[in-house]
């Protein structure tokens, strides 16, 4: 077949298939918007930035869950900021309209997949060459069909504004500033325990809280001062240390000295118990030791054996070679060490509270108490008071480290709700559409081929008829 055939019919045929072409867009277009649409969504886009999220942790280290942004506590905090009653029922409804999808720009799929060469730079065939096996991705769209929800458009965008202003602080609250510290330290009261037992429960939390805070510093690569309270965590620490080594040390001597106590009967009869069970303990702690000793004393070292000749003349006759021979290093030998060392330090500190509390026993049966009781609550008042404070000074400080420093702008809403009475997918549809029309061209060409090689062919056939 000549070319100028295929082309004649090409010219022939395109006003024919003209209104193909186009019927086919139509309904590549309609099939879309009517059936592959999104209807009556209002949708945000927001972004997490801090270290891990990259590999899937949340700011604490564990796996990151995208869907605490509709945590029940948050749709109904959302509700009320609107003026909106949510049943349980409706909590519930709100979740499943809302949908959070992760997003991954191309630039991040070249990234994850990339199309090399086996043959080299000039070779014909391709394979994939996977670059990360998993992605975890920082932006999310938040959907929400507020139809199935149960809200108008107006009342959708409003919703899913509050929503997200209501997970900010959530969020920081969540892996900043952790509120267990204050409360743990406000439910404790001399009111609830004897007064000794009072006090070493104030110096166990202070003792937890300075550990917090010393890891505060150990994240702060800035020397962070805080500008709203002066204080940095250096600050704060050695403002723990006062307390605990000049307060509250003041107030153990004076209740131990004056076998201050509000129960003087209840309180040995809790220490004659503390010591028996500390009793039981160091047995239980004596015979693990006297384990580990039998178990380090039988363990067998593994030896490396270098053989060595006597003679470096290099003359080799009459010579008897010799050995040199040293123990390995030994990962389970040193952890049998590790662990007695353990061992011997808990039983020392066992010994030392068993004698720390029969000397109280003692002085409780050899005096009566005295003391001041108003002096003795009031000292009480006073470090309640600084601890008060200082729970304050630690919470606007860390708040402010969080937020400034360490998870910076580690949440943000990149695009405010915004309502989408029909949203579709213009990358996929103009993919299908030339899909459709790729294919009809393609249909084209090769009908318009086989037209003309039967016209060639009828035009053949005629001129050998008429040259008969």
């Amino acid at each position: 077949m000549e070319l100028h055939s295929v082309r004649q019919c090409l010219r022939v045929t395109f006003k024919k298939w003209c209104p193909v072409f186009v019927l086919a867009f139509v309904l590549t277009l309609a099939v879309h918007v009517l059936f592959l649409s999104e209807r009556g969504i209002c949708s945000a886009v927001v972004h997490f930035n801090y270290a891990g999220i990259e590999s899937g942790y949340d700011p604490n280290g564990n796996r990151f869950d995208a869907a605490e942004m509709k945590n029940a506590v948050l749709i109904r905090q959302a509700a009320a900021a609107i003026g909106e009653d949510v049943a349980e029922e409706d909590v519930e409804r709100i979740q499943n309209a809302l949908e959070i999808v992760g997003e991954i720009s191309d630039t991040v799929f070249q990234k994850i997949a990339e199309k090399t060469s086996i043959f080299g730079e000039d070779g014909l065939s391709e394979v994939t060459d996977i670059k990360e096996a998993t992605y975890f991705p920082s932006h999310y769209t938040l959907k929400l069909h507020y139809a199935d929800a149960g809200f108008t458009a107006q009342n959708a965008t409003r919703y899913l504004a509050e929503l997200l202003k209501a997970y900010e602080p959530y969020f920081y609250e969540k892996y900043g500033y952790h509120t267990s510290f204050k409360n743990s330290l406000s439910e404790a009261n001399s009111q609830t325990y004897d007064y000794i037992d009072f006090v070493d429960i104030l110096s166990n939390h202070l003792s937890t809280l300075r550990d917090y805070l010393a890891y505060m510093e150990s994240q702060n690569n800035v020397r962070f001062v805080s500008r709203e309270t002066g204080y940095s965590f250096t600050d704060l620490i050695g403002a723990i240390d006062t307390i605990r080594n000049e307060d509250v040390q003041w107030v153990t001597s004076y209740i131990i000295s004056n076998n201050m106590t509000t129960d003087r009967t209840k309180l040995m009869d809790y220490y004659r118990y503390k010591i028996e069970d500390a009793k039981r303990a160091l047995a239980q702690q004596n015979s693990r030791l006297d384990t580990l000793n039998a178990q380090i004393e039988s363990y067998v070292k593994t030896n490396a054996v270098f053989p060595i000749l006597g003679d470096n003349t290099g003359s080799r006759e009459n010579v008897e070679p010799s050995n040199f021979e040293f123990s390995q290093p030994s990962q389970m030998y040193n952890d049998l060490i590790s662990q007695k060392v353990s061992c011997q330090t808990s039983i020392s500190e066992t010994q030392e509270q068993i004698s720390m509390l029969n000397r109280r026993v003692e002085r409780l049966e050899a005096a009566e108490s005295s003391g001041n009781v108003e002096l003795l609550e009031a000292q009480l008042k006073a470090i309640d008071d600084k601890i008060q404070q200082i729970l304050s000074d630690i919470q606007r400080t860390s708040d402010e480290f969080y937020k400034s420093e360490y998870l910076k702008n580690a949440f943000q809403t990149l695009k405010e709700p915004k309502t989408h009475m029909l949203s579709f997918s213009l990358k996929s549809t103009a993919l299908d559409i030339v899909t459709v029309e790729a294919f009809l061209f393609g249909l084209w060409i090769l009908v318009s081929a086989f037209y003309g090689t039967r016209t060639d062919k009828r035009r053949e056939t005629e001129k050998e008829q008429v040259s008969k």
